[in-house]
């Protein structure tokens, strides 16, 4: 998501400790039919979070909202230290803790699962101490 800002949340509601969860996957949904009641996901993870709305903002289209819901998928780090994310994270994954109303979060160290990770759009380059990764100066 990078540095947008999204418009009109008064609120983040987290359902779990977020101090646990390495990065959580931030997702914007359209279809929200309220601006502050807990969203209906019928997708897969599960939703550890949402954002609620100002009472005066508006619809995206009639009777719908755009919001962020904050899930965490069975092979997520947080559930399976060892799997696919054991280093890593999706690209949608962001540092809970990095959350705010109107402002997205961003990966970070503690997201990326590595110290020597990039923690901000531009990085040096060197080897990742955890993975092992080479890194050369990437831009998220």
């Amino acid at each position: 998501m990078g540095a947008a800002v999204i418009a009109n949340e008064e609120e983040i509601v987290w359902l779990e400790d977020i101090g646990r969860l390495p990065y959580v996957r931030e997702i914007e949904y359209a279809y929200a039919n309220t601006r502050k009641q807990p969203i209906r996901w019928t997708g897969s993870g599960r939703v550890v979070g949402y954002s609620t709305l100002r009472p005066d903002a508006r619809s995206q289209t009639p009777g719908y909202f755009v919001r962020r819901i904050f899930l965490i998928q069975p092979h997520d780090r947080s559930e399976n230290p060892d799997g696919v994310y054991a280093t890593g994270c999706p690209v949608e994954g962001v540092d809970p803790l990095t959350v705010h109303p109107d402002i997205p979060g961003r990966i970070t160290r503690r997201a990326w699962g590595c110290d020597n990770a990039p923690d901000r759009p531009h990085h040096a380059g060197g080897r990742c101490v955890l993975c092992g990764r080479q890194w050369n100066e990437v831009t998220w």
